[in-house]
């Protein structure tokens, strides 16, 4: 039997047989697990906003409840999700113009549900940090992408400057999101990102900022937000004033000054890559 390890040395589809990751699998069918909160990457948002045009297609792999999606479909992209937690996938149908349900590590299914469609984008937003052989999923999925088509990733930042000073303090301690987050398989920097990339075989194109500074303080604002409504939506943090305010004037600002030192700044690492033979 074929293992995403062996694709990921030879490089060839892998077999018919499914290989469930095992985030897909700890989520699969429990609400109870998944994420409370939901966020939107913001630095997704900036890249692809200025190339956005009418009916151009995005794969979004592990899009959860579709809140990125979504905001991808109001600048007018049309959205296809990929979602393998039955909770996130039953609101990705409402939010984006079509939501499949299958593990994204399971090539069999997926090359049973895509075919030989093509896509302007592929989005990987905070999934390959999830997965066992990342560069594996990433070289399968690029026969999805159209010619000169672009491929977006997004992965924490695991040397962001306040992880710097717990890791210097002795304390790698894991939590229920984050940069530390417990479900997480693999931790990446600016420089191992980029191998990522090529090893799957794509060119890395651009890398945009997403700043880490008032991130610190996250873990307190989510705290205080489930305190006071429980059983409120997942977007609760994103319909608040705070949120509002800080998505509008602190995160430019923020990326302004990350750029100084994106390595230590980053919260996040985003990158927009092309296949290295396109």
């Amino acid at each position: 039997m074929h293992t995403l390890f062996d694709a990921a040395k030879s490089g060839k589809a892998m077999s018919n047989r499914p290989q469930p990751s095992p985030f897909a699998a700890a989520i699969a069918g429990d609400s109870d697990d998944y994420y409370p909160f939901n966020d939107i990457n913001l630095a997704i948002l900036r890249l692809m906003r200025d190339r956005a045009r009418p009916g151009a297609t995005v794969l979004d792999l592990g899009c959860g409840r579709g809140r990125l999606g979504a905001e991808l479909r109001r600048l007018g992209y049309r959205v296809t999700g990929v979602e393998g937690a039955a909770s996130a996938y039953e609101n990705a149908k409402a939010a984006l113009n079509e939501a499949i349900n299958f593990d994204l590590t399971n090539f069999a299914a997926a090359s049973a549900a895509l075919s030989d469609r093509r896509f302007d984008w592929i989005v990987a937003a905070e999934v390959l940090e999830h997965l066992a052989e990342p560069v594996a999923a990433l070289r399968y999925y690029g026969r999805f992408l159209a010619p000169a088509g672009r491929v977006v990733i997004s992965v924490p930042n695991i040397v962001v400057w306040f992880n710097r000073f717990r890791i210097l303090a002795g304390r790698f301690d894991y939590a229920e999101s984050g940069v530390m987050d417990r479900r997480h398989l693999r931790f990446f920097t600016r420089r191992s990102t980029r191998r990522l990339l090529l090893d799957a075989g794509y060119l890395p194109l651009r890398c945009e900022p997403d700043p880490g500074i008032a991130r610190a303080f996250t873990p307190i604002v989510r705290k205080l937000a489930s305190q006071r409504a429980a059983s409120a939506s997942p977007d609760a943090i994103l319909d608040t004033p705070v949120y509002r305010f800080y998505a509008r004037w602190v995160w430019p600002i923020e990326s302004a000054v990350s750029r100084i030192a994106p390595g230590l700044l980053d919260y996040r690492i985003t990158m927009e890559a092309a296949l290295s033979d396109s």
